[in-house]
């Protein structure tokens, strides 16, 4: 088996918390996590299914509660699958997965990450050094802005 060790905190309980991804030597494909809280002594299986993900070869970074994976490759038996570049999303307090594919494109001069929510949302993060970018959409777009990023929320026609 093979493992990786990540590190969070949950803001809600103030707790601490290890976080364990483990796969076989010989099939990267059956991921399965556990989590440990600082100060107890039991480890504790998240039933959920792990998203597939290489999760050995990748960065991971904390933020706000949750751990965030992304990889623009998978490897499987020594051939590439040609896949979306993917972030993998590990919110500690809830112990809960979740995973996006990540397009990334160009807008209005400017680089932006497409993030598909569902059938009918996505959500641009447009990057702006020099806060320059301004929203002239229509009634179907929200906005938020932190910092040198935009988001913007597409909500498209129902078909």
């Amino acid at each position: 088996m093979k493992r990786k060790y990540n590190f969070g905190f949950d803001p809600v309980t103030k707790e601490h918390k290890v976080i364990c991804l483990w796969t076989q030597h010989d099939d990267d494909s059956n991921v399965f996590c556990e989590v440990l809280t600082v100060g107890q002594t039991i480890w504790r299986r998240i039933h959920e299914q792990v998203p597939y993900y290489d999760f050995m070869d990748s960065q991971s970074v904390y933020s706000s509660g949750c751990i965030y994976w992304s990889n623009v490759y998978l490897e499987e038996k020594e051939e590439i699958l040609d896949v979306d570049e993917v972030l993998v999303v590990f919110d500690v307090g809830r112990e809960k997965f979740s995973g996006f594919v990540l397009d990334l494109l160009e807008v209005d001069g400017r680089v932006a990450i497409l993030r598909v929510m569902s059938s009918y949302i996505v959500k641009l993060c447009i990057f702006d050094d020099d806060h320059g970018y301004s929203n002239k959409n229509s009634t179907n777009t929200t906005t938020s802005s932190n910092k040198n990023w935009t988001e913007v929320t597409i909500t498209l026609p129902f078909s």
